[in-house]
């Protein structure tokens, strides 16, 4: 795991879906606008189905997103690369944090403890990271 500003990342597993609906469901008024699923009638299997995808994916290599945990373990939200593309040398950085738990010093933590795990996810010794934010409403 990567401490930065009170907040570990790790690997996500499928048993975290019950924190990850939890999360979603505490959120959506603010993050459903820029992530359509995370909707009115979210679920607890569809946590669990995207985390087994996530789970084979990361194994794959094809991404590799990671749970975003106080010291206390308590589920603060998601960051990964997802979207890898080999050939241009770049891959999609995000994040969510949970509505409990946003504006506390957390936001670099994603962006930074990503890149502290060494990823290359392009396979070409490829590491610089160009973080890009979304406008808010």
């Amino acid at each position: 795991m990567s401490d930065l500003l009170d907040v570990q990342i790790r690997p996500y597993a499928v048993e975290d879906a019950p924190a990850v609906f939890e999360a979603a469901r505490e959120s959506i008024a603010e993050i459903q606008p820029w992530m359509p699923w995370c909707h009115d009638d979210y679920s607890v299997d569809e946590s669990r189905q995207w985390l087994a995808a996530q789970v084979q994916a990361f194994h794959d290599g094809t991404a590799f997103e990671f749970a975003m945990v106080g010291k206390d373990g308590r589920y603060l939200g998601g960051c990964g690369l997802n979207q890898l593309d080999a050939i241009n040398k770049r891959a999609n950085l995000g994040y969510w944090v949970r509505s409990s738990a946003a504006r506390r010093g957390g936001r670099s933590a994603p962006r930074v403890g990503v890149s502290a795990h060494r990823l290359d996810p392009t396979g070409a010794g490829h590491r610089r990271w160009q973080p890009c934010q979304s406008a808010r409403r």
